[in-house]
């Protein structure tokens, strides 16, 4: 099985792949790829950074590029999930596996801007409004090779809302996947003492 997960900014994509990967799936993350391509480029890593080698990538070598990146290192590895899916070129390319299914993680603005904010990184977006013209950028992008997040999302497979807690969102992703998965249980969020 192939999972590919899209959301916009602070939905729980991370936490989603992280869940997966306690699983025994193997997690690829398209940003890695540009991570890699900043630390070669000796550029520092930000978001701004990032979409540019992206869309210079998408420009030059097809808009499915980085999911072409992603199959070849995966291998065929039957348990996978790729990450951070932001242009509906991508989803195209995974889905040439007969296995691939599409998860998009929601959540409201107000809710995603409150995670946002808690994570209290460097460069991070700080008001709301500053944050809404963020989402909208990366929402439908009019250049095909830009991010298209609000597409990708129009063409899941599944639709998890994730605006609870983090046991909320396992034990939904048990519920939706675990059928396809039999070899271990959904696994427990430690509690705060």
């Amino acid at each position: 099985m192939l999972i590919g997960i899209t959301g916009f900014v602070g939905s729980g994509k991370g936490v989603t792949s992280d869940f997966f990967k306690m699983k025994g799936f193997t997690v690829i993350s398209l940003s890695d790829f540009l991570r890699e391509e900043c630390s070669l480029r000796g550029q520092e890593i930000n978001r701004n950074t990032l979409t540019d080698i992206a869309n210079e990538w998408r420009t030059l070598h097809g808009p499915n590029h980085l999911s072409k990146k992603a199959l070849e290192r995966l291998n065929n590895k039957e348990l996978a999930v790729v990450d951070s899916i932001r242009n509906p070129a991508e989803v195209e390319e995974l889905r040439k596996r007969p296995d691939f299914v599409l998860l998009a993680v929601d959540a409201s603005q107000e809710v995603r801007f409150e995670r946002v904010k808690a994570r209290n990184r460097e460069n991070e977006i700080k008001t709301f409004d500053e944050f809404k013209r963020f989402d909208f950028s990366e929402a439908r992008s009019p250049d095909p090779n830009g991010k298209r997040i609000l597409s990708c999302i129009e063409v899941a497979d599944i639709i998890i809302k994730n605006e609870k807690s983090l046991q909320d969102l396992y034990d939904k992703l048990e519920e939706i996947i675990g059928p396809y998965i039999v070899q271990t249980k959904a696994p427990n969020v430690p509690q705060q003492k």
